[in-house]
């Protein structure tokens, strides 16, 4: 028999629900991949901003260094260069694998 799920359980299963839904919505009004990012994008811009304001200013160097990160990565990969480009997207679905988003 399955125990009823706790307070803070129900919690994060809304918000991945509500997750789904959001990049559901964007995929069919925008297609399968630039939806899904922009669904994330939106995403991530609240979750940023709701943690500044809760006294997290260093979230901000943070994402800058994530951005810088990706851009090189990007501009390697125009360059002919795939290698960095491969490793960011490896390491990044290694994270989102060990710790979904919640």
């Amino acid at each position: 028999m399955n125990r009823p799920l706790t307070g803070e359980e129900r919690t994060a299963h809304n918000r991945r629900a509500h997750f789904r839904k959001i990049e559901e919505s964007a995929i069919r009004s925008r297609g399968e991949d630039k939806g899904s990012a922009d669904s994330w994008l939106q995403i991530l811009k609240a979750r940023l901003v709701k943690d500044a304001r809760a006294g997290n200013p260093d979230i901000w160097s943070g994402w800058v260094a994530i951005c810088r990160m990706v851009l090189s990565a990007l501009q390697r990969r125009a360059a002919g260069d795939r290698r960095i480009w491969d490793q960011v997207v490896a390491y990044a679905e290694q994270v989102c694998e060990m710790y979904p988003p919640e």
